[in-house]
């Protein structure tokens, strides 16, 4: 993982990790892969 794809998780991670829940959709395309 490159340090800015590292340093894009941490900081998705950190926002995540303030909200009460959390709900994830996958859509079965690329972009849901990734999540």
């Amino acid at each position: 993982m490159t340090q800015d794809l590292a340093a894009k998780a941490d900081a998705a991670r950190d926002a995540l990790a303030d909200c009460d829940g959390v709900l994830v959709a996958f859509s079965g395309g690329v972009d849901s892969s990734v999540v």
